[in-house]
């Protein structure tokens, strides 16, 4: 494998990875917001009630969740990749 091709292969796998890092952010932001907008638009609660607070904690947990699990699952799939077999022998 020549110079040329290795440079390409890592700027390959440095915009991938951050491809899926704005990604994983754009899943993060979308699931936070629009758990919020759900408890005021659907459930029709007021921000300033107290029971928004849990409405803003339900967010805030399911975001993360979601978060890791794509990042999880497209990592694992398109991100990392295993290039070459190791043949392990084990004594």
């Amino acid at each position: 494998m020549d110079q040329n091709t290795k440079s390409k292969d890592t700027l390959h796998e440095i915009a991938v990875y951050l491809l899926f890092g704005v990604l994983t952010t754009v899943v993060s932001m979308a699931t936070y917001f629009g758990t919020l907008w759900f408890g005021e638009s659907v459930m029709l609660i007021s921000p300033e009630a107290a029971e928004f607070n849990l409405i803003r904690i339900v967010a805030e947990i399911l975001q993360w969740v979601l978060a890791v699990l794509f990042a999880f699952f497209t990592n694992k799939k398109w991100v990392f990749t295993l290039k070459k077999v190791l043949n392990l022998v084990c004594f």
